[in-house]
């Protein structure tokens, strides 16, 4: 729990310390994009850091729920299995674009030593593009889990 905080310190100081430079934004157009990836990418972090506290917290419920001995009404079971399948899927979908940003990024600092601008800016929005899908899955996927969190007793 306690590198759970203090890697979200981190993070939050990191994310204050996050300034576009307006004087660079005009010398290299890409800059606004390449804030933007470093502030999806933290993003990205926090919501990982809140999925896994909810695992956690779902799993220690589990685990006394089980010490306990008392059982899950027939209704709340057919809810958590319902939202285990729907957490599976998304999982599978997070999944599915595990890598995608490294293949675009491969070749980058070759074109950033050509000084291909508008590639690089083609690249930059893909990436960005598939850290907002991922980070929106994380939404679902935490969202899905708070649920999952509200049903245990």
């Amino acid at each position: 729990m306690k590198k759970l905080l203090i890697t979200m310190m981190i993070m939050m100081l990191m994310l204050l310390a996050v300034n576009p430079v307006s004087a660079l934004e005009t010398q290299r157009p890409w800059r606004a994009a390449i804030m933007e990836m470093r502030e999806n990418r933290l993003e990205n972090q926090e919501l990982g850091l809140e999925n896994k506290r909810l695992r956690l917290s779902i799993r220690e419920q589990l685990v006394e729920l089980k010490e306990s001995g008392q059982t899950l009404e027939d209704s709340v079971k057919i809810e958590l299995k319902d939202l285990t399948e729907q957490l599976k899927e998304k999982t599978a979908l997070l999944k599915a674009t595990q890598g995608d940003i490294r293949e675009l990024t491969v070749g980058i600092k070759e074109l950033i030593e050509k000084k291909q601008k508008d590639e690089i800016l083609a690249i930059y929005n893909q990436v960005i593009e598939i850290q907002e899908y991922r980070n929106g899955i994380l939404k679902e996927i935490n969202a899905l889990l708070k649920e999952i969190e509200q049903l245990l007793p």
